[in-house]
């Protein structure tokens, strides 16, 4: 079985506000963490997430192991700005479906489903790269 340990490197090598600045870098970080966060992934690597939390913890032991919030986010460490009336006005999720990702955010968190997110994200990175192609 993979460890907890395993999953950083697989999913999350580097923290998110070391990531290099742009819609592209940022949201492939973005969506490998999330493609960690599927129950599937999580119990292979001996993670489980925590009830209405999002911690996610080792299996073994329900020691906590990382917190999935803004601050786990490279987007969110990009493009949040806490001093505006829509903070996540800059960010490339809100730039191209004109909402947040609350409600993806909240499914997971509830219910442990990361699909929603993963398919926010996965449709988000492929308006960034059209967005990117058209000024090159």
């Amino acid at each position: 079985m993979k460890t907890p340990e395993d999953w950083f490197t697989d999913f999350y090598p580097v923290p998110a506000g070391k990531i290099e600045r742009g819609f592209i870098p940022a949201l492939e970080h973005s969506l490998k963490k999330w493609k960690g966060l599927t129950t599937e992934v999580m119990w292979e690597y001996g993670l489980i997430k925590a009830l209405k939390s999002g911690n996610l913890r080792a299996a073994s032991n329900f020691k906590r192991v990382f917190e999935i919030n803004a601050g786990s986010c490279a987007l969110c460490h990009q493009y949040i700005d806490p001093l505006t009336v829509n903070p996540c006005a800059a960010c490339p999720i809100y730039r191209m479906s004109g909402k947040k990702c609350a409600d993806e955010y909240v499914t997971w968190h509830r219910s442990g489903n990361a699909s929603p997110m993963i398919k926010l994200l996965e449709d988000t990175l492929t308006w960034a790269k059209e967005k990117s192609d058209e000024h090159t």
